[in-house]
């Protein structure tokens, strides 16, 4: 929406406030007439002469194009290695009452330091089902299945018969320890009625209050707190069954699989954004020259940022990366308007590209201003934007001053 409110504004309504002039043009014969200034499109349309370049700018455009191509290959292999952050918690900010807080929580929680929780679940066509393939040995269910709770009550059963001898004693001992005989009574019968075993309903306090294992519809999850070091392993060995759905995840795993996801689906989307770019511009421009020319500093640029970005130890994260494609699209435009100058030169004869580089150089500006002040914010993914806005920003500009007429020079003139 504030795309689509400037560009009405600056087609339909800045015209007004800037007024109408006719630009005076002498003719050879003394004569002056009125002529418009030529717009884009039929700029982008003129069949362009050639012209050589002297000496002296040969050698200059040739040492330019050198130490161009050099800079490059180094950040271009250098950004190869540009990593993507998937841990979340690294663009978390947390005063220090906060994670003394969240220190409570966990210890409430039972969650002991060194550990990960790592969560536990299993689907299946019934809870039952459910409730059996969630059962492990080394981190058993606190709300079971029905066989599980059978084979239970068989191991306390055993165990009672064992200790038949001191149930029966306990009123004698109680007595004679002050206690009114009958008042372990409930106690005793509790031990000796016939327990079977029950369905979830049964233990829907426990359930409720979220103690144990969680059950929702279908499905079973059970919280386990294990070392760190073992969280991945462990959970990587809950695999499903035949039947059942099961698998094993940590905080830090799911939120780099949703990261790493978001990382392959942008590097998709930039792909397919560049090649309707290049197409636009192509269509735009009439040649193909052009549009290599206006398209290639922001090829460029982006093997500049992810070199840079490597090199400073910079990672996209969740929320720099959204900001990655303004730059990108903020270099198109410089591009384009570089290219328009030289072509507008090219045609008239007249400077004009000092002005486009006045205009991209003030809108740099305050983009620095804006976006990289946050550079000194203390939030890490304040931090990040103020980071890649600058190390972007800075490739951008310099490129676009640069590769559009080293090339315009080369390929056209």
């Amino acid at each position: 929406m504030m795309l689509v409110s400037t560009i009405l504004f600056v087609v339909v309504f800045l015209p007004h406030f800037v007024g109408k002039k006719d630009i005076k043009l002498a003719q050879k014969d003394g004569v002056e007439r009125s002529e418009p200034v030529a717009s884009s499109a039929v700029s982008s349309q003129i069949n362009l002469p050639a012209s050589a370049l002297t000496p002296r700018q040969r050698r200059q455009s040739a040492a330019v194009a050198v130490v161009l191509v050099a800079i490059t290959l180094v950040f271009g292999y250098f950004s190869l290695g540009t990593q993507f952050d998937t841990d979340l918690r690294n663009i978390n900010y947390l005063t220090p009452q906060q994670q003394t807080l969240l220190a409570q929580m966990a210890q409430m929680r039972g969650e002991e330091k060194g550990t990960t929780p790592v969560y536990f679940v299993a689907e299946a066509n019934n809870v039952q089902l459910a409730l059996q393939a969630a059962e492990q040995s080394q981190y058993p269910l606190l709300v079971a299945s029905v066989a599980e709770q059978q084979r239970r009550l068989q191991q306390w059963y055993s165990i009672l018969n064992h200790r038949a001898l001191q149930l029966d004693s306990l009123s004698v001992l109680a007595a004679s320890e002050g206690f009114a005989p009958d008042a372990f009574k409930p106690f005793q019968e509790l031990l000796k009625a016939k327990l079977t075993p029950q369905l979830p309903a049964h233990f829907a306090p426990l359930l409720q209050a979220s103690i144990g294992n969680r059950i929702m519809g279908n499905t079973v999850v059970n919280i386990v707190n294990v070392p760190s070091s073992q969280a991945d392993s462990v959970a990587s060995a809950f695999k499903p069954m035949e039947g059942v759905e099961r698998w094993a995840f940590t905080l830090p795993s799911l939120n780099a699989t949703i990261a790493n996801s978001l990382s392959q689906h942008f590097n998709y989307i930039g792909w397919v954004c560049g090649a309707i770019v290049f197409v636009f511009l192509w269509l735009s421009f009439r040649k193909f020259k052009l549009a290599v020319i206006a398209f290639m500093p922001m090829v460029v640029s982006w093997l500049w940022i992810l070199g840079t970005m490597h090199l400073l130890d910079m990672r996209f994260n969740l929320v720099n990366i959204i900001l990655a494609t303004f730059i990108f699209g903020q270099g198109d435009d410089y591009s384009i308007f570089v290219t328009e100058g030289l072509i507008y030169e090219r045609k008239h004869g007249k400077p004009m590209l000092a002005a486009y580089r006045k205009g991209i150089l003030l809108s740099a500006a305050i983009m620095f201003i804006g976006m990289g002040s946050l550079v000194v914010a203390r939030h890490p993914a304040l931090h990040s934007l103020g980071a890649i806005t600058i190390v972007g920003m800075g490739a951008v500009v310099a490129l676009t001053y640069v590769v559009p007429p080293l090339l315009f020079k080369w390929w056209v003139k």
